[in-house]
């Protein structure tokens, strides 16, 4: 299948109709496999043609020259549910009977199905499996023509504990599906459908490209309320040219995913031919439009033609265009930035905006060098960068020192007070970015005593093991860096701290009230113990 109709994130989640009785609390999705359209899961009931034209009524007469096993298959073929159960119960006898005359008298069928109704579920388990395969192949068969009641008797038949074999079950539901028997369907898609690893099970099933290729419409919809991928169901439909499915999928689909529209779901998800094909068919408002270009632009898969085909369009607004732009800007990704930026279709301001947000080194590069900006974006982009912004970023601590650093060393006007802020604060722990900024002029003694106590407050070990030396720190700054860390129980910053210094006994003993770290205070006890013994 070609990345059009790859599946993905929210179109990937079959949810449970409001009106379903018997659905899955299952929302994760399946595979649909596709199948030849003249496939079918079970070849055609082994009986003389001659039987098989005749009356039902000189069927049941030919039935009494037949195996026990052809007249239940029979029976079960022509959909008499009344002649099924005569044959049902016309052994009557015992477990331990039935397995002593099974060679002799040919009966073994017809006792088995009477025991199945008498006796307790772990008793069903004794019989052989060759007489489950003619139950189960007679309930495929019946599954066929849509007999329902057939279907249902012979099931229950072969009901253990409430369970059907789930190969049968599965049988019997493709077989119904393969024909169009919505109320089959219903009935065996309680054997198979209702676990919460439904979606590992039905991996392989047939059943719905099956409901697709022979065009019953109602037979797919009610499938994809479990958890089948609807996002590979809708594209199955299009390629087959079911248009009546494919927009009944489109209708139905609000109802599965919480209200979710899936020509926007699609677009989120790159599936170029579906968002073009839905578009096509009328389902295009302006709305519409804008909220699948965002969809797209902000999605796990960016895919940048389904962007172009939207853009084309002439409705997608500038005002979208540039949330979009913004949005992809914060994520980092610049190839999609590059893209973007090409179709020349965002504003300066939002140019800016992308830039003042920008997630990664390389967006902020290429913004940086294909536009003039001005002062105060930079600025801005600073402040988001390291925190001390409007804006959070979620950027790995190496990326964020790096555009923090590259911004800093671009700087044409930056206000001295959001430098000293930033190293002050010391957020996200940039100790390479405080080693840099540390040479500025605007950082006063005052800045770099306040960053060493918010470090030792944060657990920026590296950041106080470089500002601790440092000239501007004094021993009373060190001492409310310890009560600091003390407090935020960061034993490996006391440590530091301590180390080397004629720490007076209050200080010790305040720094041990305010810890709760069982391994601080033993650590504190220690040396305040050592501190009285040196006192003595």
């Amino acid at each position: 299948m070609s990345s059009d109709t790859s599946s993905s994130s929210s179109s990937e989640r079959a949810l449970e109709s409001s009106d379903s009785d018997d659905s899955s609390s299952s929302k994760r999705v399946c595979t649909i496999m596709d199948v030849d359209e003249a496939a079918s899961p079970l070849p055609s009931v082994d009986l003389p043609v001659e039987i098989q034209k005749l009356p039902l009524v000189l069927q049941r007469a030919a039935a009494l020259w037949m195996t026990p096993e052809d007249a239940v298959l029979q029976a079960a073929a022509s959909g008499q549910s009344g002649w099924l159960k005569q044959l049902l119960n016309e052994f009557m006898g015992t477990l331990e009977h039935a397995a002593a005359t099974a060679t002799s008298e040919g009966n073994t069928l017809q006792t088995v199905l009477q025991l199945l109704h008498e006796l307790d579920d772990p008793c069903r388990r004794c019989f052989g499996s060759d007489t489950i395969a003619t139950l189960e192949k007679a309930a495929i068969i019946a599954a066929r023509s849509g007999h329902l009641d057939t279907v249902e008797l012979l099931l229950r038949s072969l009901e253990v504990r409430g369970k059907v074999r789930e190969e049968a079950a599965w049988k019997v539901l493709e077989e119904a599906a393969v024909h169009g028997h919505l109320a089959v369907v219903q009935f065996a898609s309680r054997y198979v459908i209702r676990t919460p690893s439904d979606d590992e099970r039905c991996t392989d099933s047939k059943a719905v490209s099956l409901a697709i290729a022979g065009g019953y419409v109602d037979v797919v919809v009610y499938l994809l309320r479990y958890p089948w991928n609807v996002a590979s169901a809708f594209m199955e439909a299009v390629r087959k040219q079911q248009h009546v499915i494919a927009e009944k999928i489109y209708q139905v689909f609000p109802f599965y995913f919480e209200g979710k529209n899936l020509f926007v779901e699609m677009a989120g998800d790159g599936f170029l031919i579906a968002v073009q094909y839905l578009y096509e068919r009328g389902h295009n408002d302006e709305n519409l439009v804008q909220d699948a270009f965002l969809k797209a632009a902000t999605g796990m898969t960016r895919r940048t033609e389904v962007m172009e085909f939207l853009i084309g369009t002439g409705r997608v607004s500038v005002e979208v265009f540039d949330t979009a732009f913004e949005a992809v800007a914060t994520s980092g990704s610049v190839s999609t930035v590059t893209f973007l930026y090409e179709q020349q279709f965002a504003s300066l301001r939002g140019i800016y905006r992308a830039f003042e947000r920008a997630g990664s080194l390389s967006v902020t590069k290429f913004l940086f060098k294909t536009e003039k900006m001005p002062a105060k974006s930079i600025t801005t982009a600073f402040e988001n960068v390291t925190g001390i912004g409007s804006i959070v970023l979620s950027i790995p601590k190496k990326e964020r020192e790096a555009v923090a650093a590259f911004l800093y060393h671009n700087r044409s006007a930056m206000p001295p007070d959001v430098i000293c802020t930033v190293f002050a604060m010391t957020a996200y722990d940039l100790d390479d970015l405080v080693t840099i900024l540390y040479d500025d002029p605007s950082i006063s003694r005052e800045v770099v005593s306040a960053a060493l106590q918010n470090a030792s407050g944060l657990g920026h070990l590296r950041i106080v093991h470089f500002l601790i030396d440092k000239p501007e720190i004094t021993q009373s700054v060190k001492q409310v860096a310890l009560l600091f860390a003390a407090r935020s129980n960061y034993r490996a910053v006391v440590q530091l701290l301590e180390k080397g210094e004629d720490w007076p006994l209050a200080t010790l003993n305040e720094a041990l009230k305010l810890t709760s770290s069982p391994r601080l205070k033993q650590f504190l006890r220690e040396r305040i113990g050592d501190l009285e013994l040196s006192l003595l």
